[in-house]
């Protein structure tokens, strides 16, 4: 029988497919957080319209990027001033952005509580 020596090379491939199999199936989406710094009360209609005005100005705020300068910049001209982006995955994990974790809901012998970790479950 004849042995083939691979070195190694067949490595790659598989740990590319892993890490791009973890990926499937996990939709995250990013929610901005706002707060209005005008004197007058305005709806989330009113945000909206804005955030629209300044996605068309600045470009698209895509989910799984940071929001950027420009278009935070934009907002704060319209009267919003950036606070944070909560992000969520679609199997109840959400990030924590003032521990920079990712968190989720959890309990242990009833009693319900939060967990949280730098990667997730």
């Amino acid at each position: 029988m004849k042995r083939v020596n691979l070195g190694g090379f067949w490595k790659i491939p598989v740990v590319a497919f892993i890490a791009f199999a973890a990926t499937i199936g996990i939709a995250r989406s990013d929610t901005d957080r706002f707060q209005n710094i005008r004197r007058v009360a305005r709806s989330d209609a009113q945000l909206d319209a804005d955030s629209a005005y300044c996605q068309s100005e600045t470009g698209e705020n895509s989910n799984g990027k940071p929001t950027s300068p420009a278009f935070k910049h934009c907002m704060l001209t319209r009267g919003w001033k950036y606070l944070r982006t909560n992000r969520s995955a679609s199997d109840g994990q959400w990030w924590d952005s003032d521990q920079n974790l990712w968190c989720w809901h959890s309990s242990f012998l009833g009693v319900a509580s939060t967990e949280c970790s730098n990667t997730g479950r």
